[in-house]
């Protein structure tokens, strides 16, 4: 299966979650996610995670579920999301009582938010994707705003895809080297390392 069509099956397969579904499985995703942070052992714990905010048009995961999960039990843990600036993904704060507005693409965005500054390590990065591979090879929207971003990242951080669905059984047939693969996939079932 090439990109084009896993991003083809992404995108039909999440537009036809129903509301009531996509509420549900996002819920069981903050879940799995504390079940997942809870259960590290203490010289692996996160000191910053980055998290996307989702973008509601496209039916991506409602990743506030899991930004009120980390507020609540994890306080120890710095919160950073990103923003678009020109051709790149900057990091910035996210505060638990932030309001929302849309922006560009229809993504959310804190106005008061500020620019993060260095990241703590280690570091868990969420990432929104349309699909993954068996290999942890993630397809998003086409535009390479995260493989720009991890590639500004040193090696060792977690890159962790989040999507309803789980991973092909295959690879996908034209992968880039500028493509950066995942290490874990959250689904609503459980975390999958590749």
């Amino acid at each position: 299966m090439t990109k084009e069509e896993a991003r083809a099956w992404g995108r039909s397969k999440r537009d036809r979650l129903t509301p009531q579904e996509h509420l549900i499985l996002s819920s069981c995703m903050a879940s799995v996610f504390t079940g997942f942070l809870t259960e590290l052992e203490e010289d692996l714990k996160f000191a910053d995670i980055s998290c996307f905010l989702p973008i509601e048009v496209v039916g991506e995961p409602n990743t506030f579920f899991l930004l009120d999960s980390v507020f609540k039990s994890f306080q120890d843990i710095r919160l950073s999301t990103t923003r678009i600036d020109g051709p790149d993904l900057e990091p910035i704060t996210v505060s638990p009582n932030a309001e929302y507005q849309l922006g560009r693409w229809d993504i959310l965005f804190d106005p008061l938010a500020k620019p993060l500054g260095a990241f703590n390590y280690p570091l868990l990065v969420l990432i929104p994707l349309l699909a993954v591979d068996c290999v942890g090879n993630r397809v998003g929207y086409g535009k390479g705003f995260y493989d720009r971003f991890l590639a500004t990242l040193p090696p060792d951080i977690i890159k962790m895809g989040v999507s309803f669905f789980p991973p092909f059984p295959t690879e996908f047939s034209d992968v880039l080297r500028t493509d950066v693969s995942l290490d874990v996939l959250l689904t609503p079932e459980r975390v999958i390392v590749f």
